[in-house]
């Protein structure tokens, strides 16, 4: 494996762009130090290496930073590398139930597969999705029981900063809308959308975070972010008053662009049913930080 040759660059924030938590934003992520390529050939099986979901071929990459490892998928539109137009960034956070290192587990459970309807076309977007190491958290919470946790006493992940190390040398390597950046996730990839969020909302133009846990003290810092969200009463894993609250303050501090769909009766598999939200990824795609203000 080849180190990358990684330039530092300034990413040009859009006028309407709140402050971020962390001071710097995306810049503050330069992956300097770290190496980021394709597998080795013999970490994966050879009909792994590549694997296609509705038409759409996803690369098999790792990243690592010392002795921190994570492995990832990245889909590239063809027409990304004939410099058209800049696509848009979508991350897609799985649940605990999905980490490890084979780095196909990510992609099958649950999302992608509704995203890339079989027979579609390809969505013209670039999409990361990065597989939580085993023995690793997305939010390093005590217990998914703690659907309400604050931001000031957890620091952010290792798995987290690795993942934007990823964006960000996605960004200055490919032909990216950066007023288009996207989170989905599920479970504790819910716990993760709500995290970015908080922490760098300054350079996401929106998130659908399904299920998961969140810090309802700082709603004040995305209020003007577009979120759809989801969770179910019944819910005894992650339990639903985390993100119930949450919309509650959100609506209090006057946000109109947050749509929360509560299913009553319903326990804490919803993300099939979640996805299947009729115009929920033209809603997602819709969305830019050039429209917020």
């Amino acid at each position: 494996m080849n180190k990358i040759n990684y330039k530092k660059s300034l990413v040009a924030l859009a006028a309407c762009r709140h402050e971020s938590f962390y001071p710097g934003g995306l810049n503050a992520y330069v992956p300097d130090g770290t190496t980021i390529c394709r597998e080795d050939e013999e970490e994966i099986m050879e009909d792994e290496e590549e694997i296609i979901i509705g038409g759409a071929n996803f690369q098999a990459m790792s990243f690592t930073d010392g002795d921190f490892s994570m492995k990832y998928r990245i889909y590239v539109p063809v027409s990304n590398s004939k410099c058209l137009n800049p696509l848009p960034v979508l991350l897609f956070f799985h649940g605990a139930g999905e980490r490890g290192d084979d780095n196909c587990s990510q992609l099958f459970y649950a999302g992608l597969n509704y995203i890339f309807a079989e027979g579609s076309p390809p969505l013209d977007a670039i999409i990361l999705a990065p597989q939580c190491p085993k023995n690793y958290k997305w939010v390093d919470v005590h217990s998914w029981a703690d659907c309400q946790y604050s931001t000031n006493e957890i620091e952010e992940s290792k798995p987290l900063s690795s993942v934007l190390k990823v964006l960000k040398y996605i960004t200055d390597n490919y032909n990216v809308d950066e007023n288009r950046i996207y989170l989905i996730g599920m479970s504790m990839g819910g716990y993760a959308t709500w995290d970015l969020l908080v922490r760098h909302g300054d350079f996401i133009a929106a998130a659908i975070p399904i299920c998961g846990g969140c810090d309802v003290s700082k709603a004040e810092l995305i209020k003007d972010i577009p979120i759809y969200t989801f969770h179910g009463t019944a819910d005894a894993v992650v339990p639903a008053n985390g993100t119930a609250n949450m919309v509650s303050e959100l609506k209090r501090l006057g946000s109109k662009n947050v749509v929360y769909v509560e299913y009553d009766g319903s326990g804490h598999d919803i993300w099939d049913r979640a996805m299947k939200t009729q115009g929920l990824m033209q809603w997602l795609f819709r969305q830019s930080l050039s429209n917020r203000c």
